[in-house]
């Protein structure tokens, strides 16, 4: 799953206008940040990666070359992005962030993807409930997340200063 994700940051980079080298370039770097960043998750039996590889698929679909996404399409990224968050609940930036850049990029597109969504959405709704009944939302939906300032500050003080380079290359 890493490696796909690999392979579709090379992807989703071409897309976005970087020349062949530079796409390249950008997936290995992206795999060498994984690496030496995040080297417990390498090969690591955790959904992560999977949830990710699905969703980066999905916006290899939405980067369609010529920019034109047809309905089947768009309903394929909408079914990746929302599998992606049933292998992982936290998985939301991506889904998030093609709404966004439907909406200021292919707004014609916005009403059949909020659709498709909401359709997904209430698909997967009736599924788990008809399955696990309440539980299901109590403990994947509304648990408690242990998240604090802290854990931000964290996160700001000991992985942003890896991530810079990449943010003023982008």
């Amino acid at each position: 799953s890493e490696a796909v994700v690999a392979v579709n940051v090379a992807i989703v980079a071409r897309r976005l206008g970087a020349g062949p080298a530079f796409a390249a370039i950008a997936g290995l770097l992206f795999a060498l940040f994984a690496q030496i960043h995040f080297s417990d998750y390498t090969a690591m039996d955790d959904p992560q990666w999977l949830g990710h590889a699905l969703q980066t698929t999905a916006l290899v679909l939405l980067l369609r070359h010529g920019g034109t996404v047809g309905l089947g399409r768009l309903a394929a990224a909408a079914a990746l992005l929302l599998l992606g968050g049933l292998v992982k609940q936290n998985l939301v930036a991506l889904p998030l962030s093609a709404t966004a850049w439907l909406a200021l990029c292919k707004p014609r597109l916005l009403l059949s993807w909020g659709v498709l969504c909401l359709v997904g959405l209430a698909a997967v709704a009736a599924l788990a409930t008809a399955a696990y009944g309440r539980p299901f939302f109590d403990q994947v939906i509304f648990d408690h997340r242990g998240f604090t300032g802290t854990t931000l500050a964290w996160v700001g003080l000991h992985v942003l200063p890896f991530l810079l380079p990449f943010l003023l290359l982008g």
